[in-house]
């Protein structure tokens, strides 16, 4: 799988931007969501629906869209670092008008691309270089 990370300054993605980004081609046909803002079913079949209520939310909110390949694209907050980040997991590299629509957005700072050997080892040198 390919790892892309996106990252931003806390709470710059609303969840409504994270869904706008969805058009831009995610690389995979998603079959799940999760998303806090679902109340207490929290998971349900990915819907035209469900992605308008969503789109409806203007704060951020830790939303999971899945592939039924074990592929997601992911709106979260990176525990103990003042940071947000979307994360696309998918089988090929990540469209490019996605990535540059993303680095668009308010508050954009790195993003990296690689398998998952390669995010791995690049995530341990930054923790240490902190």
């Amino acid at each position: 799988m390919i790892l892309t990370y996106l990252r931003f300054m806390p709470g710059a993605v609303a969840t409504s931007e994270f869904v706008a980004l969805m058009p831009y081609g995610l690389g995979f046909q998603p079959s799940q969501v999760r998303s806090d803002m679902l109340g207490s079913r929290r998971s349900v079949p990915y819907s035209t629906r469900v992605m308008n209520q969503l789109a409806m939310n203007h704060r951020p909110s830790a939303t999971v869209v899945e592939g039924s390949g074990g592929e997601r694209f992911q709106l979260t907050g990176i525990a103990g670092w003042p940071a947000q980040v979307i994360i696309l997991e998918t089988a090929d590299p990540p469209p490019e008008s996605l990535i540059r629509a993303a680095g668009a957005l308010s508050g954009f700072t790195p993003a990296m691309v690689g398998d998952a050997d390669d995010v791995f080892w690049e995530s341990e040198k930054a923790g240490r270089d902190i």
